[in-house]
């Protein structure tokens, strides 16, 4: 029986952009307005005097308190959902990654039999998508916030060190899959457009693909862990819960606090040394949440990018100018977009907005 996701994610979405009902300028003086609605409702409507009971009272109690219970049903199964997808490692195995569930298939035993690997994992990939919207949603709820919150950071952490444990399985690809090289060459650090040779004969060429990685070893037949990266930018982009975004740079925060960490250790170990152009674990995690914002930068609304801007800001004043004009053509190209696309009629004080 396959976990119910997709409901779980209606839910939690329809319960945090839900409008709030207040009781204050409706109650009155009446002795039921201060009795304790979170007993048993039946009760109340059995045992109390039906002029006691302020009903309009009794009726916004009981809505906000379905809504409650719905909310924590649906996170519950997303709960149960995250814990199924994880793989506890073998006894002297440190690595924890993500498994193959059956579970998550939504067709017939026999037909998942016949569903090639590429459509396995993209079930795979696709189910950890939903598991990570439903905990952002989830903060929306004050009852939920903390402890998603704990769950998002703890899957952060989890997707940052898997990245990082098996850097030598992530392989950078160009658009038609191909191996191509490190963005992290000194050539094209110091000369970044002769590099990229945008601009040929006159006219400017196709973007050079980048944040596009081919999977092998453990993770080659498990859930994409960049899948968290998408999920996180969608959260940079909902308007319609402030809680939301704020938990999304919570996690981006962690990420860069996971990063310095890592470079410390490398540093102090050894691992890798000053000349060495090879990308790290985090580096890698960053390069792809770029190539995703900018991608929402063209695929998102124009009123839904606010929070994306605000977050490629953020992760280019974080990690620094050299490894900026690494992708200073392709965020250049973002920009340059976003103030086309822009509509010609808007405020001047939604154009703030644009400036980054």
């Amino acid at each position: 029986i396959p976990f119910p996701l997709k409901r779980a994610i209606e839910v939690l979405r329809l319960v945090s952009t839900a409008p709030r009902l207040r009781t204050d300028d409706i109650m009155s003086d009446s002795e039921a307005n201060i009795r304790n609605y979170d007993k048993d409702y039946l009760h109340i409507l059995l045992t109390e005097q039906a002029e006691k009971i302020d009903f309009n009272s009794f009726a916004v109690h009981l809505m906000e308190q379905i809504k409650t219970e719905q909310a924590s049903s649906a996170f519950a199964v997303i709960r149960a959902a995250l814990a199924s997808m994880l793989d506890l490692p073998e006894e002297g195995d440190q690595m924890l990654t993500f498994t193959q569930v059956e579970i998550f298939l939504d067709k017939g035993q026999a037909q998942a039999d016949a569903v090639s690997t590429l459509e396995h994992r993209q079930s795979y990939n696709d189910a950890f998508k939903l598991i990570c919207d439903g905990l952002f949603l989830a903060v929306s709820k004050d009852e939920l916030r903390q402890e998603a919150i704990a769950l998002l950071k703890g899957l952060a952490t989890h997707v940052f060190y898997v990245v990082t444990s098996v850097r030598e399985n992530i392989t950078r690809v160009d658009s038609d899959g191909c191996d191509m090289e490190s963005f992290h060459s000194e050539n094209l650090i110091e000369d970044a457009f002769e590099a990229h040779n945008h601009i040929l004969d006159g006219k400017m060429q196709p973007l050079k693909p980048f944040g596009s990685f081919r999977l092998t070893g453990p993770l080659e037949s498990g859930v994409d862990p960049f899948v968290f990266n998408r999920s996180l930018a969608d959260s940079f982009s909902d308007n319609s819960s402030r809680h939301t975004q704020l938990a999304a740079t919570e996690v981006l925060d962690l990420f860069f606090e996971l990063f310095q960490l890592s470079s410390c250790v490398d540093s102090r170990d050894g691992t890798k040394s000053n000349t060495d152009t090879t990308s790290s674990g985090g580096e890698i995690i960053f390069e792809n949440l770029l190539s995703v914002f900018c991608e929402f930068c063209f695929s998102k609304a124009w009123n839904f990018k606010s929070g994306i801007m605000s977050a490629v800001l953020n992760l280019m004043n974080r990690m620094g100018l050299r490894w900026c004009k690494q992708y200073e053509v392709e965020v250049l190209h973002t920009a340059l977009f976003l103030v086309k696309n822009a509509p010609n009629d808007m405020s001047l004080a939604g154009k703030e907005s644009l400036k980054f």
